[in-house]
């Protein structure tokens, strides 16, 4: 049997499969990625299609929307997949929210854009995204006077940039009601970093 003939009995043999691989690293892809997925498309992607099997890129990395990762894909040269076909924990989480624990009320969110996009399409209100630091922590005047929202029903953290003592604060008191539910986007203790010396973390 050909090598192709063999990938197709093991993918019909299968209602789904992961193939856990990564294809880049910052805005560089990983030396052979284009050319494996291109193999996937022309070989076997329509197979997949065909046979009723759903090919998909999924991400824990909730920085970016599905659109987002759409476009990275594109001028990377990677044009097998829709936006459809493209999850991200940031689309999990705010399907876990709505669907699952059946938020109603706002969210705290300690994260990046991407995330607001993918709660704004399922309508869940947010607060938090982008910056939002004390003038002066020495004033503690400044810091006893932080407003906090009313109905905060969950606290969502994902990798933010901007994080800062007046974001752990805010998310720290929201907690402290027993009902506020606190959510993670992924476990990530630290990304993968091109220079060696350097931790990043998640």
């Amino acid at each position: 049997m050909s090598c192709d003939g063999r990938v197709v009995k093991a993918l019909d043999s299968k209602s789904n499969g992961i193939f856990p691989r990564v294809i880049w690293n910052g805005e560089s892809i990983i030396e052979g990625a284009a050319e494996a997925l291109s193999l996937l498309k022309h070989r076997h992607v329509q197979y997949l299609h065909t046979a009723g099997k759903k090919v998909c890129l999924v991400t824990n990395n909730s920085t970016k929307s599905p659109l987002d990762y759409l476009n990275k894909c594109e001028k990377l040269g990677i044009h097998i997949l829709n936006e459809e076909e493209i999850v991200s924990s940031s689309t999990v989480t705010a399907y876990y929210l709505k669907h699952k624990l059946h938020v109603r009320n706002k969210v705290y969110v300690i994260g990046g854009p991407g995330l607001g996009k993918e709660l704004d399409k399922i309508g869940i209100q947010h607060l938090g995204i982008g910056a939002d630091h004390f003038e002066d922590y020495h004033s503690e005047e400044r810091i006893f006077d932080v407003n906090l929202e009313k109905d905060v029903s969950a606290v969502i953290v994902g990798f933010d940039p901007h994080i800062s003592y007046a974001k752990i604060l805010k998310a720290s008191s929201y907690l402290k009601n027993k009902d506020c539910l606190f959510v993670a986007t992924n476990e990530d203790s630290c990304f993968p970093s091109t220079n060696p010396l350097l931790v990043l973390p998640g």
